[in-house]
C-alpha cells in the first residue's frame, strides 16, 4: 500500500459525473485531490478539493500546491477556456520530471466514419464541433513525450447518475418520445468499470 500512496493524483473536474466516479475509485489507494467548479455540498472544506473555475482561474497555483504525479482531466465546459487550461497543464507537465496526464477524450474524434470501426492509430476526423475540439486538445497533448500522457478515447459512459440516464428517466416520467436509432452499433462503458480501468 505504501507504494500506491506515493502517487499524488489530481482530478480536474472532480465534481462532474466522471471525475466524481474516478475519485470514488482511487481515493482509497492514492493521495487523490480534485478541482471543482460547481459547489460540493459536504466537501467544500475538504483540503483535498480546490475550487477552480478554468474560465477565470489559473491552474498553476493548484499544481504547485498539490505537486501531482498524475493528472486526470475530466473537465467540461467552455471549449476555448478548456483549450487554455489544458495548454497550461501541458506546460506544467513538460517542466516537471515525475508527472503525467490521463486525458479523457472521446470517440467523437472519429465521428466522420460513422459506418466503419475506428482504431487507436487511425487518423482522427470529425464533423462535430465537439469532436474537432477534442482533436485540438489531443494534438497539443501529443506534443508531449509519449511517456508523459495517456490518451483515453471514451465511448458513451452510462451509470445510474449519468446525465443521459437522468434525461431518459425524465422523458419516461413525462411520457415524452425518445429518439432511437435502429441497427446502429455503438460502444458503451459504465462509470464503475471506467474508473476501475483507469
Amino acid at each position: 500500500m505504501a507504494t500506491l500512496k506515493k502517487h499524488r493524483i489530481l482530478i480536474l473536474g472532480v465534481s462532474g459525473y466522471l471525475g466524481s466516479a474516478i475519485y470514488k475509485e482511487l481515493h482509497s489507494y492514492y493521495k487523490t485531490f480534485g478541482t471543482y467548479r460547481t459547489p460540493l455540498k459536504a466537501n467544500e472544506n475538504n483540503k483535498q478539493f480546490f475550487h477552480y473555475d478554468f474560465e477565470e482561474d489559473d491552474i498553476f497555483e493548484i499544481l504547485n500546491v498539490v505537486k501531482p504525479t498524475i493528472i486526470i482531466s475530466a473537465l467540461r465546459g467552455d471549449f476555448s477556456a478548456q483549450l487554455t487550461a489544458h495548454k497550461h497543464v501541458f506546460e506544467y507537465i513538460s517542466t516537471v520530471k515525475k508527472c503525467k496526464i490521463i486525458f479523457l477524450s472521446s470517440a467523437n474524434v472519429f465521428d466522420t466514419f460513422e459506418h466503419f470501426p475506428s482504431y487507436e492509430y487511425d487518423k482522427t476526423l470529425s464533423e462535430s464541433i465537439y469532436g474537432r475540439f477534442k482533436i485540438r486538445i489531443e494534438n497539443d497533448l501529443m506534443r508531449l513525450p509519449a511517456s508523459k500522457y495517456v490518451l483515453a478515447r471514451l465511448p458513451m459512459v452510462f451509470g445510474s447518475q449519468c446525465p443521459r440516464m437522468e434525461k431518459l428517466d425524465l422523458a419516461v416520467q413525462q411520457n415524452q418520445a425518445i429518439e432511437v436509432f435502429p441497427n446502429t452499433i455503438i460502444n458503451v462503458n459504465n462509470d464503475v468499470k471506467l474508473s476501475q480501468q483507469i
